[in-house]
C-alpha cells in the first residue's frame, strides 16, 4: 500500500494545485492513511473550482470508504447547494442531520436549501434548530428575523404566505 504522502499527492495534483499536494505531503505522513478524507478533499476542492460532476464522483467514493461520517454528505449537499440543485442538498443535508443530530450547520444549510425552494416552514424549523444545538448561531437568528420581517413587511394581514411570495411583492413594488 502507498505511503500516505502518495496518496495525498495523487488525490491532489490531477487537478492542478501542486501548492496543496506538497503541503498536504508535509503534512499527512503522520497521519493514519484515510482516504475516505483524502477524497473527501478532492472533491471540496473540484467543487469549489465548479467542476461538480468530478466532485460528486469523489464525493460517492469517500460516502462509499466512510458511510458513517456526516462531514460527506454535508458537503455534498454544499455543492449541491452551489450548483443550483437546492431539492439534492436537502436530501444530502437530511442525511448529514441523520448520522449527526447535533451537526448544527447541517441544519442551517438545510434551512437554505428549503428556503430556495421556497418552503419557509421547513426553513424556520431548520433555523429554529440551529438555534437550539448553538444559541450563538447569529446567520439562523438573522435568516429566522428576514423570514418574520417577510411575513409583517408586504402583508400584515396574512402571516401565512410563503417567503418567496415577499419577494414576489416587493419586485412588484407592493
Amino acid at each position: 500500500m502507498p505511503g500516505p504522502w502518495k496518496i495525498a499527492i495523487r488525490c491532489v495534483t490531477p487537478i492542478g494545485s501542486y501548492a496543496d499536494a506538497r503541503h498536504t505531503s508535509t503534512h499527512v505522513p503522520t497521519q493514519p492513511v484515510n482516504l475516505a478524507t483524502a477524497f473527501l478533499n478532492r472533491a471540496n476542492t473540484y467543487a469549489r473550482r465548479t467542476q461538480y460532476e468530478k466532485a460528486f464522483a469523489d464525493y460517492k467514493r469517500a460516502l462509499e470508504l466512510d458511510p458513517s461520517n456526516a462531514l460527506i454528505p454535508y458537503n455534498v449537499g454544499n455543492a449541491y447547494l452551489d450548483s443550483g440543485q437546492p431539492a439534492l442538498a436537502v436530501e444530502a443535508f437530511s442525511r448529514a442531520v441523520s448520522l449527526d443530530a447535533g451537526f448544527a450547520l447541517a441544519y442551517f444549510n438545510r434551512g437554505i436549501a428549503h428556503k430556495r425552494l421556497g418552503d419557509s416552514s421547513g426553513a424556520d424549523a431548520d433555523f429554529r434548530r440551529t438555534l437550539e444545538l448553538d444559541p450563538t448561531a447569529e446567520h439562523a437568528r438573522k435568516q429566522l428575523g428576514q423570514a418574520s420581517h417577510a411575513v409583517r413587511s408586504c402583508d400584515p394581514a396574512n402571516r401565512r404566505f410563503l417567503v418567496r411570495d415577499w419577494y414576489a411583492c416587493k419586485r412588484d413594488g407592493e
